[in-house]
């Protein structure tokens, strides 16, 4: 199936109302949460860039990216939060890469 780009709106609408997705509206600056990428499931949200950093492992190295949300879709990859992160340890070993290479407390 060929996703268009952008993304129409019936279908961000559905995203939001039977797919989990949480609206921009209804994040929390400095918030992290688990959702989906391409290369990611848990990234934290800045209200400021409005967009989304995660940790990025490539070729045995890792490093932050930032990555637009549903309501920016510039035709590249997007993250999709469903859920504030939780207690599973994969959750908060992210959780702690990204606020390592951010130099968070």
């Amino acid at each position: 199936m060929k996703i268009p780009k952008p993304i129409p709106a019936t279908w961000l609408e559905d995203l939001y109302s039977s797919g989990g997705a949480i609206r921009v509206k209804d994040l929390v600056d400095g918030e992290f949460y688990y959702g989906s990428c391409r290369n990611a499931t848990v990234a934290r949200w800045d209200a400021a860039k409005h967009k989304f950093t995660y940790v990025r492992y490539k070729f045995g190295d890792q490093y932050l990216e930032d990555i637009n949300c549903l309501e920016e879709d510039d035709g590249y990859d997007l993250f999709v939060p469903v859920r504030k992160t939780g207690s599973a340890q994969a959750e908060r070993d992210d959780i702690n890469a990204i606020k390592e290479l951010m130099k968070l407390s």
